[in-house]
């Protein structure tokens, strides 16, 4: 008979969305030992390898390890249903605000995985066109979670960090150029209005390093626009490496100055249940807490 326990389930799907025990030890906050054991503690109870273990490469699963990973999700949607059915209690709802880019860039790809193996929290997605009230909706209770990029030098209030990434300003090599002979106050910028991070925010960032009162081509309100006005050297634009990365697929675009540090930041309400905390924590530390969009339910994909 079979004695796995819920935690080694739970493991194994970290380790199996992470393609790292690493990785893995970090989102759910133990040893990678442990992580390590649990993991071969499982495989010698099913009687077959389910990772993939190849020095300097990220894992995978074996044709065995994806056939157990699908039983275990069915297992944990019977799971689900049953608790509901002697709660008789309907999904637990939860009101979040997710910036534009990072739900789709991000967390969109990885949810239905997400949503599979817990069908006991209903997302409810929360609009904001301003995103300048996202705190004052935290602060009033109106939101049950909340995640979106800020200057480092922001205070946090009640986010907790987890990721930073620099900032750089990006432009063409022939903008570069220019700004090498005749100063980076010669530089034309474009200017994303996307909240929750204003075109103040941006501006305070280039006088960060001497740039004052800079000449403003244009302001947009989608990261991608930014970009492509960008790539064809209508002016420079401040970015996060990833984010150029993933979208100057012609890679025409090239750092010319580092002007400060992004975090993404995460908000969970204290009057969610602990176990919902536990699993949303869990679900954007892995998705959004690294510098790489997430493509097929969870796999790292290319930039």
């Amino acid at each position: 008979m079979f004695r796995f326990t819920p935690r080694q389930l739970e493991i194994f799907l970290a380790v199996g969305r992470a393609q790292s025990f690493r990785q893995a030890s970090e989102n759910l906050r133990i040893s990678q030992a442990a992580v390590s054991e649990q993991m071969r503690a499982l495989e010698q109870q099913v009687g077959a390898t389910l990772f993939h273990r190849r020095a300097g490469r990220s894992m995978s699963l074996t044709p065995e390890g994806e056939r157990f990973r699908e039983g275990v999700m069915a297992f944990a949607q019977k799971g689900h249903e049953l608790g509901r059915l002697f709660r008789g209690a309907a999904p637990q709802k939860v009101r979040i605000f997710i910036g534009t880019f990072l739900l789709n860039e991000y967390v969109r790809p990885a949810l239905p995985r997400f949503l599979m193996e817990n069908s006991d929290i209903a997302l409810d997605f929360v609009h904001n066109e301003s995103g300048a009230d996202v705190d004052d909706q935290v602060a009033r209770g109106m939101l049950d979670c909340a995640i979106f990029s800020r200057p480092q030098s922001d205070p946090p209030g009640a986010f907790e960090p987890i990721f930073a990434e620099p900032a750089f300003v990006f432009a063409t090599r022939e903008l570069r150029d220019r700004a090498q002979a005749q100063g980076l106050q010669s530089l034309p910028f474009i200017s994303w209005n996307i909240p929750p991070l204003r075109s103040c925010d941006q501006l305070r960032m280039l006088a960060s390093v001497g740039i004052m009162q800079p000449t403003l081509h244009s302001e947009v309100q989608h990261h991608e626009v930014a970009v492509e006005l960008a790539t064809q050297g209508a002016g420079a634009v401040i970015m996060l490496h990833s984010t150029v990365q993933r979208l100057d697929c012609g890679h025409r675009l090239v750092p010319i100055v580092k002007v400060g540090t992004w975090e993404r930041r995460l908000f969970l309400s204290q009057s969610l249940d602990q176990g919902t905390r536990d699993r949303l924590a869990l679900f954007f530390r892995e998705i959004v807490g690294n510098g790489e969009p997430r493509r097929g339910g969870g796999r790292p994909g290319s930039a």
